[in-house]
Protein backbone atom coordinates (compact mmCIF):
# COMPACT_ATOMS: atom_id res chain seq x y z
CA UNK A 1 0.00 0.00 0.00
CA UNK A 2 1.28 3.43 -0.89
CA UNK A 3 1.34 5.77 2.11
CA UNK A 4 1.60 9.56 1.73
CA UNK A 5 1.34 12.29 4.38
CA UNK A 6 1.01 15.99 3.45
CA UNK A 7 1.06 19.02 5.73
CA UNK A 8 -0.53 22.39 4.90
CA UNK A 9 0.22 25.51 6.91
CA UNK A 10 2.03 23.50 9.58
CA UNK A 11 5.35 21.84 10.27
CA UNK A 12 4.99 18.16 9.49
CA UNK A 13 7.07 16.60 12.26
CA UNK A 14 8.25 13.01 12.52
CA UNK A 15 5.95 12.51 15.53
CA UNK A 16 2.92 13.51 13.44
CA UNK A 17 3.99 11.18 10.63
CA UNK A 18 4.51 8.35 13.10
CA UNK A 19 1.11 8.97 14.71
CA UNK A 20 -0.52 8.76 11.26
CA UNK A 21 1.40 5.59 10.53
CA UNK A 22 0.45 3.97 13.84
CA UNK A 23 -3.20 5.03 14.00
CA UNK A 24 -4.24 4.91 10.36
CA UNK A 25 -1.83 2.95 8.16
CA UNK A 26 -1.49 -0.08 10.43
CA UNK A 27 -5.29 -0.38 10.73
CA UNK A 28 -5.84 0.09 6.99
CA UNK A 29 -3.27 -2.59 6.17
CA UNK A 30 -5.27 -5.08 8.25
CA UNK A 31 -8.32 -4.40 6.06
CA UNK A 32 -6.68 -3.96 2.66
CA UNK A 33 -4.02 -6.29 1.29
CA UNK A 34 -3.32 -4.70 -2.09
CA UNK A 35 -0.02 -3.19 -3.18
CA UNK A 36 -1.88 -0.91 -5.63
CA UNK A 37 -3.95 0.67 -2.82
CA UNK A 38 -3.16 4.26 -1.86
CA UNK A 39 -3.64 5.89 1.54
CA UNK A 40 -3.19 9.66 1.54
CA UNK A 41 -3.39 11.79 4.69
CA UNK A 42 -3.52 15.59 4.63
CA UNK A 43 -2.98 17.48 7.89
CA UNK A 44 -3.95 21.18 7.86
CA UNK A 45 -3.94 24.16 10.20
CA UNK A 46 -6.66 26.44 8.82
CA UNK A 47 -6.13 29.57 10.94
CA UNK A 48 -2.45 29.30 11.82
CA UNK A 49 -1.30 31.67 14.56
CA UNK A 50 -4.84 33.01 15.06
CA UNK A 51 -5.61 29.78 16.92
CA UNK A 52 -9.21 29.37 15.91
CA UNK A 53 -11.43 26.90 17.66
CA UNK A 54 -11.21 23.43 16.10
CA UNK A 55 -9.11 24.63 13.19
CA UNK A 56 -6.86 21.57 12.77
CA UNK A 57 -8.01 18.99 10.26
CA UNK A 58 -7.03 15.53 9.15
CA UNK A 59 -8.34 14.35 5.80
CA UNK A 60 -7.88 10.70 4.85
CA UNK A 61 -8.35 9.34 1.33
CA UNK A 62 -8.18 5.58 0.79
CA UNK A 63 -8.26 4.32 -2.78
CA UNK A 64 -8.36 0.62 -3.52
CA UNK A 65 -8.59 -0.67 -7.11
CA UNK A 66 -12.08 -1.96 -7.85
CA UNK A 67 -13.72 -0.21 -4.87
CA UNK A 68 -15.21 3.24 -4.35
CA UNK A 69 -12.78 5.69 -2.70
CA UNK A 70 -13.22 6.41 1.00
CA UNK A 71 -12.85 10.01 2.23
CA UNK A 72 -12.89 10.97 5.92
CA UNK A 73 -12.30 14.43 7.45
CA UNK A 74 -12.03 15.31 11.13
CA UNK A 75 -11.55 18.78 12.65
CA UNK A 76 -10.33 19.31 16.21
CA UNK A 77 -8.56 21.86 18.39
CA UNK A 78 -5.19 20.06 18.19
CA UNK A 79 -3.52 18.14 15.40
CA UNK A 80 -2.99 15.03 17.54
CA UNK A 81 -6.72 14.89 18.31
CA UNK A 82 -7.69 15.27 14.65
Amino acid sequence: MQFIVHGHHLELTESLKERCRAHVLERAEKLVDDTAARLEIELSDHFGQKRGKADKSCRIDLRVPGLAPIHVTEMRASMHEA
